[in-house]
């Protein structure tokens, strides 16, 4: 398991989502956890039998080696085997070193476990990417927390390669709100709001908490920024603003339903040219 800053309105903070999360592991005859935060695999072995921690470094289990290859994809060498996470994100890597731990433990066979992480599939909306023309999306709007938004970014930064002023991939960063943050929800999404034009994108659009949290950065923006009330309404003003050879990220809560959009997103229909 892992521990991170969500549903933060029904635990109240993230120490409060530890000390639950570490409920489950009480009396286990084996945890297994991720390495952040280091209390989370403390606190695992004062309650546990036995702990194993599991990432990309500084855990028990870690790969000899992670590449990454085209379209944001981890290629992962662990105990002799080599499998591709079929989708984009080195955080999808730490989550299948979580799994390979598992293997590990139970002493399952290693090269059928690399072949079932090089199939595994997941709900859309987890970072599926899609090709429509010149458009690459990738639509990670299946669910969001500060975490998970951080690990958006850094997908966004690897497939746009190189940066903004050397000529990099033209990158659109499409933002809904985090859900269920409770009283840190504008401090979050402040957060969230700076690291985001911090990675410089051609285009941000924005909808519900991100509009007040980006409307500090909006005279340094200028047009680069897209506001709008729901998803229904940014979709027609985010297409109108599109080239057409775009990577185009997309990340909220389920709540925000931010797919939405989508039906918008036609290289060609909407695009300047």
């Amino acid at each position: 398991t892992n521990v991170g800053a969500g549903h933060l309105a029904g635990f109240g903070s993230v120490a409060s989502v530890l000390r639950e999360k570490l409920e489950l592991v009480r009396g286990v005859p084996l945890a297994i956890v991720g390495t952040e935060p280091p209390a989370l695999a403390a606190g695992a072995r004062r309650l546990a039998a036995a702990t194993r921690t599991a990432g990309l470094e500084r855990a028990d289990v870690t790969p000899k080696a992670v590449i990454m290859g085209e379209g944001g994809r981890a290629t992962v060498e662990v105990d002799a085997q080599r499998f591709t996470v079929p989708l984009p994100g080195l955080h999808l890597a730490a989550n299948a070193m979580l799994a390979w731990a598992v293997v590990e433990a139970l002493e399952l066979d290693r090269t059928r476990a690399a072949l079932a992480l090089a199939g595994v599939a997941v709900p859309d909306g987890r970072g599926h990417v899609t090709q429509r023309g010149g458009l690459t999306i990738v639509n990670d709007a299946y669910n969001a927390n500060p975490e998970s938004f951080a690990a958006a970014i850094a997908l966004a930064r690897a497939m746009r390669g190189g940066d903004a002023a050397s000529g990099s991939r033209r990158l659109v960063f499409v933002a809904g709100t985090m859900l269920e943050l409770g009283d840190r929800s504008a401090e979050l999404h402040a957060e969230v709001a700076r690291a985001l034009v911090e990675l410089d994108p051609a285009v941000l659009a924005v909808v519900g908490a991100f509009v007040p949290a980006c409307s500090p950065y909006r005279e340094q923006l200028g047009p680069r920024l897209v506001t709008a009330s729901d998803p229904d309404d940014l979709g027609p003003r985010l297409a109108a603003r599109l080239v057409g050879d775009e990577l185009i990220v997309l990340k909220a809560s389920r709540g925000v339903a931010l797919e939405r959009i989508l039906p918008h997103l036609s290289a060609g229909s909407n695009s300047r040219g």
